[in-house]
């Protein structure tokens, strides 16, 4: 999918939300979008897809960065 099927989307380095699993434990830091749809993942080949996940967002960045950092 192309950030054409999302709605205004803001570009975030985020954390996905453990606070509610049974062991939680420090995840990785990725890219994610978020519209009012909610959080988006992107995978290389694929694109942006819908993400089931919650994420904890810390800084927002452009999307030109978000996809450096996710093809990195």
């Amino acid at each position: 999918m192309a950030t054409t099927t999302m709605i205004n989307p803001k570009f975030y380095v985020a954390r996905r939300d453990t606070r509610w699993d049974v062991y939680p434990q420090r995840e990785p830091e990725t890219v994610v979008a978020r519209d009012w749809h909610g959080f988006w993942a992107y995978a290389p080949g694929v694109g942006w897809f819908k993400s089931p996940a919650s994420y904890v967002t810390f800084q927002e960045i452009t999307e030109a960065e978000a996809l450096a950092l996710a093809q990195a």
